[in-house]
């Protein structure tokens, strides 16, 4: 019989329901089923997945911690209502970011946690941190991983040069400089680029038959958006024994990637050069292939993310003057001294829509208003719906006098999250700086009747605003 002590801890798990991307994208269902694997290697999971009652749920499962997946930007999952999350106050609760840093669902997100109570974060992407640096000390990275019953090596007969799949548009320019310099040069299986949501794009080679295509290449090149995020491909093409050929990355590096030990850097420069070295010295490739696989093998497999469990455990033991850090983005979580002054590690972040940020926000308070939005025009170039420069947009019109453009554009940021993704509130700033803009046309009277709209919403630019 199984003590307490060899017993594993009951999750319970608040998961959107997403199978209606059956019909549609079915990896993206296939990627939320290997997210409760990966729980299940730690955690007795239950998994929720319907509007319910949290009182009721941990009344009947008794669980030892509750997880609130959130800021899904859906194609398909329908987000779940939880009532009642007031209930059984301590228990703990984290919230778990499944979704792109940059994506405009993360107001939602910190209404939810806001609604549920809920203080501690993880985020699969490694470049949250940087991206919503407000969450601070209280968010960590549980990163991309591979399902090894999956991807491994098939033993397929490598008869297809290479294989270019995934989305090739704005988001992704190192793949659009890429793809076609080596579509033109080698023979090359091609995927199509089907929208998530189509359903065209349940045609599209998911699991085995995936793993298998890649098993049967000799070189896979992939890259992880303009932002340099770590996605789930970079750790598939290896697994699934092909050669890795990516953009070089501070998050690559921390994953243990070695242009030319595991995996091949490169550019639109020498991307051609080091393919045709490569498919002339097959023993090198050869090599560089099985490192690539014993790496993801040995260190991005779902037995590898026991960040959560890390948590759970640590948390349980935290002494008054403690706090839990990361040690990177691939890094277990330890317990420290606050007084010793460390901090989780977070990649360099190299992303270019955040340096026009930053270009954009120097511009605006230096008055060139005009410049500043260019910047925060070129940003939507690589991510149209990113909120941070639509924000920016808004603040250029106020400043140009267009406080009609400025009120557009703060009310579209704001039913994307109340509307669209249905958060109970919008971003307090968004929504402070859209009741200056109906200021600033004239519109006091109906400023003054919608600022106290949002009772639970706090922060200081909205305190100023009222």
């Amino acid at each position: 019989m199984m003590t307490d002590d060899q017993r594993k801890p009951k999750l319970v798990f608040f998961q959107w329901d997403h199978q209606p991307n059956a019909g549609a994208a079915g990896y993206l269902l296939l990627h939320m089923q290997q997210h409760v694997k990966c729980l299940a290697t730690h955690f007795d999971v239950v998994v929720v997945n319907q509007d319910c009652d949290y009182a009721e749920i941990c009344d009947r499962h008794q669980p030892d911690l509750a997880l609130f997946e959130s800021g899904y930007r859906s194609h398909g999952s329908r987000r779940t209502t939880i009532t009642n999350t007031a209930a059984n106050p301590a228990m703990p609760k984290l919230g778990l970011h499944n979704g792109d840093p940059w994506c405009d669902r993360r107001a939602g997100f910190l209404s939810d946690m806001e609604q549920w109570g809920i203080d501690t974060f993880f985020s699969i992407s490694t470049l949250m941190p940087r991206y919503t640096a407000e969450l601070g000390e209280n968010l960590f990275v549980w990163p991309n991983f591979i399902d090894p019953a999956l991807f491994h090596d098939y033993g397929q007969h490598k008869v297809v040069p290479a294989m270019l799949t995934g989305q090739v548009y704005s988001l992704y320019p190192w793949r659009q400089q890429i793809f076609p310099l080596i579509r033109d040069r080698y023979p090359c299986l091609v995927t199509p680029q089907h929208d998530y949501a189509s359903k065209d794009a349940s045609a599209a080679l998911i699991g085995e038959a995936y793993a298998r295509a890649i098993n049967a290449s000799l070189v896979v090149p992939t890259c992880g958006t303009e932002g340099g995020e770590v996605v789930r491909k970079h750790f598939e093409i290896p697994a699934a024994m092909a050669c890795l050929v990516t953009e070089a990355t501070p998050g690559l590096v921390a994953a243990g990637f070695v242009d030319g030990e595991n995996c091949v850097f490169a550019d639109r420069h020498d991307v051609i050069g080091k393919l045709e070295h490569l498919f002339a010295h097959r023993d090198e490739l050869r090599r560089i292939t099985q490192a690539g696989h014993d790496l993801v093998h040995a260190r991005h497999t779902l037995k590898h993310r026991p960040q959560i469990h890390q948590w759970f455990t640590l948390n349980r033991q935290l002494r008054p003057g403690e706090k839990i850090v990361q040690l990177g983005p691939f890094g277990d979580l330890v317990r420290v001294e606050r007084k010793s002054g460390q901090n989780s590690i977070h990649i360099a972040e190299a992303a270019h829509d955040r340096a026009l940020l930053r270009q954009g926000d120097r511009l605006l308070a230096q008055g060139k208003a005009e410049e500043a939005r260019n910047c925060y025009a070129r940003c939507l170039d690589y991510v149209s719906y990113l909120p941070e420069a639509r924000f920016g947009l808004a603040l250029c019109a106020l400043n140009q006098g267009d406080p009609d453009h400025a009120a557009r554009l703060l009310a579209d940021l704001i039913e994307v999250t109340t509307l669209d993704y249905g958060a109970a509130d919008p971003d307090p700033v968004e929504w402070a700086y859209f009741l200056l803009a109906l200021i600033c046309r004239g519109d006091l009277k109906q400023a003054d009747s919608i600022r106290d709209f949002y009772p639970r919403l706090s922060h200081r630019e909205l305190t100023r605003t009222r």
